[in-house]
């Protein structure tokens, strides 16, 4: 929720009453003289209120008093009906967001929601496991976004000035037939760069390399300044292979795969289909590199 605007934010109130009260119900303003009106008063934001069957549902940006949180029957006077229990579920929304994403389990939730509750609750242990598998998946994919904003230009960029020769052997490349746009360094052997290209259409046209778009872009460009040997990025559908280290084009080519597939490597369930197939057996494409 943090790259959320405020109104973005409190957009998510009637979708979680919902979820929550598994109804499709509409917001609507409780009575003045109600238990639920009178927890409006105990949060710092707007609260928002939602009402299924004989209960109330109360969700606020602002945590409520650690006892108010979940599910309770509150008696209430009334002028003319004497004391009656009311019912009303309250929950801040960042709270049920996070709970939400964690688990669809309804008994897990509530217990997140009735904090006061939760601490001694059994499923606590339950709830952590899910937490742990979750975090997981966040710091990947937390860390993915940092990666894109960090290398979003100069390696990514072509040079003012390329020789004739090398501007040709990038445009006639195999790489070319494949990929949005080729560059290669000055610095590269173009005899080296032909042999690079045959072994590269050779193991694609076996399917012992990632099938990444062909909207992507291919530099050989030497990625010094990135402490690495090959580098992508995702917002630019770019990949840069350090020509001292061609080796590095399967695993960018990987990541490449894992973003355009809707982040394979950040799911905690099950097993995730192989990106790079047997590109093993070619050493020159397939060893360990950072980035």
């Amino acid at each position: 929720m943090s790259g959320m605007t405020q109104e973005e934010r409190e957009g998510l109130a009637l979708p979680l009453l919902r979820a929550i009260s598994r109804t499709a119900g509409e917001e609507c303003e409780p009575p003045a003289a109600s238990v639920a009106s009178a927890f409006a008063h105990r949060t710092k934001s707007r609260a928002h209120f939602l009402r299924a069957g004989e209960a109330w549902y109360v969700a606020s940006m602002s945590a409520f008093p650690a006892s108010h949180c979940g599910t309770h029957v509150w008696l209430w006077s009334h002028e003319r009906n004497g004391r009656r229990g009311e019912a009303v579920t309250a929950f801040d929304i960042p709270t049920a967001v996070g709970a939400l994403a964690v688990t669809d389990e309804s008994d897990v939730v509530d217990r997140v929601l009735s904090r006061n509750k939760y601490v001694a609750a059994p499923i606590r242990e339950r709830f952590f496991s899910l937490a742990a598998e979750r975090w997981t998946v966040e710091e990947n994919l937390a860390a993915n976004r940092r990666y894109a904003s960090a290398h979003s230009a100069g390696v990514f960029e072509d040079k003012l000035s390329c020789d004739e020769a090398h501007r040709g052997a990038a445009a006639s490349s195999l790489f070319a037939r494949r990929f949005a746009h080729v560059e290669i360094d000055d610095s590269v052997d173009l005899g080296q760069f032909a042999r690079l290209d045959r072994e590269a259409a050779e193991l694609a046209d076996k399917g012992w390399l990632p099938a990444i778009g062909s909207d992507n872009s291919i530099r050989f460009r030497l990625c010094g300044r990135h402490r690495a040997i090959g580098v992508y990025s995702p917002s630019l559908k770019a990949i840069a292979i350090d020509p001292r280290a061609p080796r590095s084009g399967a695993h960018e080519m990987a990541h490449a795969y894992d973003f355009e597939h809707g982040q394979l490597s950040g799911r905690s369930r099950g097993s995730a289909p192989s990106s790079t197939g047997s590109a093993r057996r070619c050493p020159a494409w397939t060893s360990r590199t950072r980035g």
